[in-house]
């Protein structure tokens, strides 16, 4: 059915062919709508307009595209002035419709969509109720429609790839020379890379760094240690996880004594051994 030729556009206060009124929903004794999608009023109604009041008279109502919402591009769905004690209300007609015809179904949390995706046709048959996720499920699905996150996902991913291909050197962030992209490792995907601005040398030296300067553990790993009693050496052993082992020691401890902060731990002294 073409635009021009649906029912809302029809103002005739004669009923149309198998068009069934009822109460809207809500506005008993004052509107009425149709299973065609028209609207009017019930009944003759004195209406104040400043400091005159006139009295109106059973019409159809004209039906209208909100100017807010066209402009912001949100949706072409048609509204309609109510007015109840000279106050004036805005209704979403296809919803007004489907819950006139169905008033003991809750539709808070659904959509009233249009099965020909035509969203001036607001005859009954053309309205379904559906959930927020479906209503755009079909609109993806029929029109190939992409949703919000999904461009921007796509936008970023393009303004991301175009920027890699173009840059040809980099900085280190450590020695602070500028080498050839190749010279820096590439980061892995799923996992967060901080360091992808260090060259391979410097994370390199870095990883050395950590190995031989750990907290509490001495500079040179491989020196052996001692153990003593009352002054005297029980045995050498050439790591401190060996001893901790044999004399059943916490090696918190043993770290403490070597440091100096401790004079003894469970009765033992320890020492290095100079090679």
């Amino acid at each position: 059915m073409e635009e021009k030729d649906l029912p809302y556009l029809n103002t005739s206060i004669d009923d149309m062919e198998g068009e069934i009124w009822v109460d809207a929903f809500g506005f008993d004794g004052y509107y009425e709508v149709s299973n065609l999608g028209r609207i009017k009023s019930v009944s003759e109604r004195e209406v104040r307009f400043g400091k005159n009041i006139r009295k109106m008279p059973v019409r159809i109502l004209k039906q209208s595209i909100s100017k807010i919402r066209k402009k912001r591009g949100i949706d072409n769905r048609l509204t309609c002035g109510f007015s109840i004690d000279n106050k004036r209300i805005t209704i979403n007609v296809p919803r007004m419709i489907y819950q006139s015809f169905f008033p003991d179904e809750n539709i808070d949390n659904l959509v009233i969509s249009h099965k020909n995706r035509c969203e001036f046709d607001n005859r009954l048959k053309n309205l379904i109720s559906e959930t927020v996720k479906k209503n755009h499920n079909d609109n993806v699905n029929k029109y190939n429609i992409k949703g919000i996150k999904d461009l921007i996902l796509e936008n970023t991913k393009k303004t991301h790839e175009s920027f890699v291909e173009n840059v040809k050197s980099k900085t280190c962030k450590d020695c602070g020379i500028t080498k050839d992209v190749s010279e820096f490792s590439r980061k892995q995907k799923g996992k967060r890379d901080e360091n992808r601005n260090v060259c391979k040398k410097c994370r390199q030296k870095r990883y050395l760094k950590r190995l031989h300067e750990r907290k509490g553990m001495p500079k040179d790993r491989r020196r052996k240690i001692a153990i003593l009693k009352n002054g005297e050496v029980l045995e050498n052993f050439n790591s401190i996880t060996e001893m901790v082992r044999k004399y059943d020691l916490n090696k918190g401890g043993v770290n403490q004594v070597l440091k100096g902060n401790h004079t003894h731990h469970k009765g033992f002294t320890f020492s290095y051994i100079e090679q």
